[in-house]
């Protein structure tokens, strides 16, 4: 297949190192949340967006990534190939279109315990922790014992994100990577539904938790910037800016968050544009607060100044396609839009 006609294409950038940059290329059906979901994928995979084009006409989307590896992240372009080639839609139509959205209305997926026995050694336990992050396994609790002869007991209590377990194949794929992973003759292996009750958090155990940004709370409503504009015909009334805080991990102190909204730019789509410090996971922040509140981004560019403020510009609709209006405004008890930035 020509690189032109795959899905997702992961390019060299000229004149970047070669190992730490990359230019990620998606063409595929649109689908609602596909932006988030893909945002998310590279903050997984420790990736920094320097640079972003989104574009879509409702049925078909194009987007172009310029991503950096973090510091002391691994490459892992391959890998993240394919989890991105999954990710995508294959089909146009209103299943395709749709079916981000009846995610809240999936059953929950059952536990599982993963049993690991074998014997200590450096590093053992970061090596599991890749492994199963490779195999698309996710660990919310851990349970690690290592007794007075080196012997060590890890109980992992995981989430299959590929649905498969309790199959029999995917217990002996993951044991397999488990074992590999280390490497030792008479290490053991198991795979069981969690018991009942043993997910719950105990003094003897840690739950794992995403922390890296801001999903653990609702999304702001967007909507209530347009409250307190007179006319939604003038780029005077559409300006709405708040000052905010904003953590930053690179020792750049607070600085504010700047929010505007233009609806005389096109008479076919509110501008919104947003101005902030960098951090990390900024780009998914975003980009989940515009799925959360049911805006459609037809287009959007992103940049990472040297100065490392980001800039976005996104054109959006509201889901029936018209402008944000005052009229579309609904009350909210939550932090604005800037809340999730910061």
């Amino acid at each position: 297949m020509e690189a032109e006609e795959e899905v997702v294409s992961i390019r060299l950038v000229y004149g970047a190192d070669n190992d730490a940059e990359r230019e990620v290329r998606i063409s595929c059906p649109d689908a609602t949340g596909l932006g988030c979901d893909v945002t998310r994928m590279l903050l997984d995979f420790g990736l920094r967006i320097v640079h972003g084009d989104m574009s879509t006409d409702g049925k078909w989307c194009f987007l172009i990534f310029r991503v950096a590896l973090c510091c002391s992240v691994p490459a892992h372009w391959p890998l993240l190939k394919t989890r991105l080639e999954k990710i995508c839609p294959r089909s146009q139509g209103a299943q395709a279109l749709w079916r981000w959205n009846s995610r809240g209305q999936e059953p929950l997926q059952h536990p599982f315990l993963l049993q690991v026995t074998s014997y200590n050694r450096e590093g053992v336990l970061h090596d599991l922790m890749h492994v199963l992050w490779e195999a698309d396994v996710a660990v919310f609790k851990a349970h690690i014992t290592t007794g007075p002869s080196e012997k060590v007991l890890d109980l992992f209590w995981i989430y299959d994100n590929k649905k498969e377990l309790p199959e029999n194949h995917r217990i002996l794929q993951i044991c397999d990577l488990v074992k590999d992973c280390v490497g030792q003759q008479d290490a053991k292996c198991s795979i069981s539904p969690a018991p009942a009750g043993s997910c719950a958090d105990d003094s003897t155990s840690a739950l794992l938790k995403r922390c890296a940004c801001k999903d653990a709370k609702p999304a702001a409503s967007l909507r209530k910037i347009t409250s307190h504009r007179k006319s939604s015909n003038s780029v005077q009334s559409d300006l709405s800016s708040w000052q905010g805080s904003q953590s930053e991990e690179y020792g750049h102190g607070r600085e504010e968050v700047q929010v505007a909204i233009d609806n005389s730019t096109t008479s076919a789509y509110s501008l919104i544009n947003i101005v902030c410090k960098d951090r990390k996971g900024l780009v998914y922040d975003l980009m989940r607060t515009v799925k959360d509140i049911h805006i459609r981004v037809a287009y959007g560019k992103v940049l990472v100044r040297q100065d490392y403020m980001c800039e976005a510009d996104l054109f959006v609709q509201e889901v029936d396609g018209s402008q944000i209006t005052e009229q579309g405004a609904t009350p909210s008890g939550t932090a604005p839009l800037p809340g999730a930035l910061h």
